[in-house]
């Protein structure tokens, strides 16, 4: 069955029909399928040049995807340092919410929030029955479907990169607004079409994956937009370096993240160094090969790139919305 997206003419962030051929961003190949992307001559955010159907989607998810790879300690670093941009931004739940994390993956990000607030109570939601078993209940929380969750259940709403992976962003952001109970609050990121990692590498960059998985790669004026077609107006915009679009795509470890010709797989594991202990995961299912760089090294060089990169060309953009 195809999926129900206006079209690879037509961006699907602000709905705009004008496009030019986006050439930085590479074709890309799988299944004898090619595929590249369009960039939007109005909000400027690059989309999939190609119609896939959700069963192909969801065939590449279900086969290739490595969830494992989210129980990394790299990723629980990721979700401390979100933890500390929410803190600062006054962003967190109180004691009676009913918190959801939409693609929340291994469910460290929740776990990491539940440990600032012990008291709300936390679900997360994945979109593929077998990623939910596998990951529910092993930080003391569930992961369910997101068909499993009633409307108008949740005070907070998590959706870290998330609508890039969608062919039609509308459809998933009304889908977690049915979940929003009136006045609720919803945090979105996703990579942001104008970072360096985009400008420098282009193709090459870890965040520019194939138009399968990065579906769409917006601009803030781009996500603005599409918030606006759901009918949303308070909203505000921040930007962010994060410790896997510093380290590995500055860096360049392909060896690490690969995912040219589709692949993405992990590495060698290892035990833990000395060093690495204080940002170890929760969950110990697998260890990364860090190259010899230790997290504590890697959190310090992400800070400086935080520092010393112009705020709108940080690689990650956040959105956190007001629900009416």
């Amino acid at each position: 069955m195809k999926n129900p997206r206006l079209g690879c003419s037509t961006c699907p962030a602000c709905g705009e029909t004008r496009h030019t051929p986006d050439e930085t961003l590479g074709i890309w190949a799988w299944e004898g399928i090619c595929a590249g992307f369009n960039r939007c001559t109005r909000c400027l955010s690059s989309y999939s040049n190609t119609e896939f159907t959700a069963d192909q989607i969801a065939k590449w998810y279900s086969e290739r995807f490595p969830y494992v790879y989210y129980s990394d300690p790299i990723h629980y670093l990721n979700a401390t340092n979100r933890i500390k941009f929410l803190v600062k931004r006054q962003w967190l739940p109180e004691a009676d919410h009913v918190v959801l994390d939409i693609g929340c993956a291994a469910g460290l990000f929740l776990g990491a929030l539940k440990q600032q607030v012990p008291a709300a109570s936390y679900a997360g939601v994945e979109f593929l029955p077998e990623v939910a078993a596998k990951f529910s209940g092993k930080l003391g929380f569930p992961i369910v479907t997101i068909n499993e969750i009633g409307a108008n259940t949740a005070d907070m709403v998590f959706m870290w990169h998330v609508l890039e992976h969608s062919l039609e962003p509308q459809v998933q952001l009304s889908a977690a607004l049915r979940l929003c109970k009136s006045g609720a609050r919803l945090a979105i990121a996703c990579p942001n079409r104008h970072a360096l990692g985009f400008t420098k590498r282009g193709a090459q960059w870890v965040w520019c994956q194939a138009p399968w998985i990065h579906c769409v790669h917006f601009t803030a004026n781009g996500l603005a937009e599409l918030l606006r077609r759901n009918g949303l107006s308070d909203f505000a915009f921040y930007y962010r370096e994060t410790v896997d679009a510093f380290h590995m795509g500055f860096l360049n470890r392909p060896d690490w993240y690969p995912v040219r010709g589709g692949r993405l797989q992990p590495t060698e594991e290892r035990p833990l160094e000395a060093s690495e202990t204080r940002y170890a995961s929760p969950l110990h299912s697998c260890r990364f090969w860090h190259h010899g760089n230790s997290l504590r090294r890697i959190a310090i060089g992400t800070a400086l790139s935080q520092i010393i990169t112009p705020r709108h060309e940080r690689s990650e953009l956040i959105c956190l919305v007001q629900v009416p």
